[in-house]
């Protein structure tokens, strides 16, 4: 079986976003037995990806594992082959890596999404707001949209020019 295909299996049972490159150059045989993956240094990611390497290893193979903390870094890596495959994304996110890396990274598989949300220290609730109250949001346009989601459900988002 095909090692893409076997971790592909994997990957569903396991309901994660994986990202596939053609992947790292094989010095030997003994390679073809070992997955390189990368994914973010979350705790989510990492338990997640404790699990996929037991399941990989019932069919017979080795997942080699890393954690990184810069979503860059883990997208650079893949396209550099350095992995195979990495976890941590949403589809907006890498089609905007791609765009703006003149990468070639592919989605999977899209299983779940992160939960994401609006923090403070200040103001308990969303409704606790003042009028006028500056929102800091993710640079990037794939996770800028989610805040913007999140507040325009709550009717408080006013855009200016």
């Amino acid at each position: 079986m095909k090692k893409s295909m076997v971790f592909g299996i994997v990957a569903l049972l396991l309901s994660g976003i994986t990202v596939l490159f053609a992947g790292p150059k094989r010095d030997n045989a003994d390679d073809s037995k070992v997955i390189k993956f990368a994914a973010c240094n979350l705790k989510a990611y990492e338990d997640t990806t404790k699990v996929l390497a037991e399941e990989v290893a019932k069919l017979g193979y080795k997942l080699e594992y890393t954690f990184l903390a810069d979503n860059t870094q883990l997208n650079e890596a893949v396209e550099r082959g350095e992995y195979f495959a990495n976890y941590h994304q949403h589809t907006p996110y890498m089609q905007e890596f791609n765009r703006g890396h003149n990468a070639h990274l592919a989605a999977a598989f899209k299983v779940f999404l992160d939960q994401a949300g609006i923090y403070s220290k200040k103001y308990k609730s969303i409704d606790a707001l003042p009028q006028g109250a500056r929102i800091v949001l993710p640079s990037d346009a794939g996770n800028n949209w989610r805040g913007l989601v999140i507040l325009d459900d709550r009717a408080t988002v006013y855009t200016h020019h």
